[in-house]
């Protein structure tokens, strides 16, 4: 198995049960400290095993790299803020779609080639995406103002998929322990400046376990899917490594069905098979 497949499927896992925790956790805690506390575990995870198997590898990363790393973790901190609107099911499928902005990018300025069916994936999605969005709208009655759930999932894929082109550069160049060594202790600072600017999600959490489990449990198998997509990215391009880590939402769905008693139309369910099955043309 191809040591990229083998990181992708790692993050696939992670992502599916990690939103599916996360998003029971929004109960009790707020994107904000959802963030910090991934962000704490993602420290403890990273760390070991960065010095344990990758400590050789490290090297010094330039001025502007740093600028790139900063500008991905601000980027991915808009991911449980977008988890935490509407139905999982509708906006992990919005979610998915990060890899189109990631290809796109990668195309302009690393020079991937992007194939006929990615072209063909590419519309597909846009278009199932939205009419995904009009059809929840039409049957909620709600208008588009900001806040709803489609803005965020569209305005947080676009972010994510840039942060993955950037973190992409930045590997290419310094190797994927360094660029994860970085990454973790630039996003702790960068939780910081969320903790100061979200003013209304500012407020602690009940300290039990019960409450906080779920979050805790989310958190950190978002981090370790996280560091799992960055390593995959170490031996993948990108324009392979971004789609075919999307496909955790096909899990994410299957779990927000099953246990979280979802329901959607028969009308989304068909557009959200069709987003899917753009996703499944980027990676070809």
């Amino acid at each position: 198995m191809p040591l990229w497949l083998l990181f992708t499927l790692l993050s696939i896992l992670g992502w599916s049960f990690g939103e599916f925790f996360a998003k029971k956790g929004f109960d009790d805690v707020t994107p904000v400290w959802t963030n910090i506390i991934a962000c704490w575990l993602g420290f403890l995870v990273y760390l070991p095993i960065i010095f344990i198997f990758g400590r050789s590898s490290l090297v010094p990363i330039n001025g502007v790299n740093i600028v790139f790393i900063t500008i991905a973790c601000i980027c991915y901190l808009s991911y449980f803020y977008a988890l935490s609107k509407g139905k999982l099911a509708l906006t992990t499928t919005v979610l998915s779609t990060y890899p189109l902005v990631t290809i796109v990018c990668a195309q302009l300025f690393l020079h991937e080639h992007v194939t006929l069916p990615q072209t063909i994936g590419i519309g597909l999605i846009l278009v199932s995406v939205v009419a995904l969005g009009i059809q929840e709208a039409l049957l909620q009655k709600e208008r588009f103002v900001w806040g709803n759930w489609l803005l965020w999932g569209f305005f947080a894929a676009f972010l994510n998929g840039i942060a993955d082109f950037l973190n992409k550069v930045v590997i290419n160049q310094v190797g994927a322990f360094s660029q994860s060594l970085a990454f973790i202790l630039i996003i702790q600072f960068v939780c910081l400046g969320n903790y100061l600017w979200d003013k209304k999600g500012r407020k602690l959490p009940k300290l039990n376990l019960r409450h906080l489990f779920p979050t805790l449990v989310g958190g950190l198998l978002v981090a370790a899917g996280t560091m799992a997509m960055l390593f995959a990215f170490q031996y993948g391009p990108a324009t392979v490594v971004a789609p075919a880590t999307s496909a955790y939402v096909v899990v994410t769905i299957l779990l927000s069905f099953i246990f979280l008693k979802e329901k959607v139309s028969s009308i989304q369910f068909l557009l959200m098979v069709t987003t899917l099955l753009g996703v499944f043309l980027l990676s070809r």
